[in-house]
């Protein structure tokens, strides 16, 4: 099951791919699917040097991050589940590629884009 996103949100996705994503043409679609029960997980559809291509946009819960005392916790958020999925790759362990560790300047919140992996 998917939800719709807003529009909002396809502008500013829209903005960070361009930035971001080399060849990047177009956002196709943006879909958020259901589950994931502590984070957001997002089917991104692009356009890239005439292909279409596929993305993973996992984000903290409506974008927003974790409070102090959350991150006082033992709970490594979401820049070190992108580093965590680089390290593996890099080791040769099967993992996505991580394309961009979201920044507060790209005003989509706490999260990463990373390459689909079907399955």
């Amino acid at each position: 099951m998917t939800a719709k996103v807003s529009s909002d949100f396809e502008g500013e996705l829209a903005t960070v791919l361009a930035a971001r994503i080399e060849g990047f043409e177009e956002l196709i679609s943006a879909e958020r699917l259901s589950g994931g029960a502590s984070q957001e997980t997002y089917r991104i559809e692009i356009e890239v040097a005439g292909k279409r291509r596929l993305l993973a946009l996992r984000r903290a819960p409506g974008g927003v991050g974790r409070s102090a005392a959350a991150t006082k916790r033992a709970q490594p958020g979401l820049a070190a589940e992108a580093l965590m999925m680089r390290c593996a790759l890099e080791a040769g362990i099967p993992a996505p590629e991580v394309f961009w560790v979201l920044e507060p300047d790209d005003r989509l919140g706490e999260g990463f884009l990373m390459e689909w992996l079907e399955g």
